[in-house]
């Protein structure tokens, strides 16, 4: 019975090792996204004004 306890133990660490890697990498692949998204948008921004698009 406590072979078994432990492998459940074992597999639960496991899996919530797993569970919170992937929500650090679903988390850096939006902040990654997000973080693009402005970069981009404040070139273009620039370049615009450049180019006397104005806004």
């Amino acid at each position: 019975m406590v072979k078994i306890t432990i492998k459940k133990k074992t597999l639960e660490r496991i899996g919530l090792i797993f569970v919170g890697i992937l929500i650090a990498l679903l988390i850096l692949e939006v902040v990654l996204r997000v973080g693009g998204f402005v970069l981009l948008s404040l070139q273009h921004k620039g370049s615009t004004i450049a180019a006397g698009g104005g806004v």
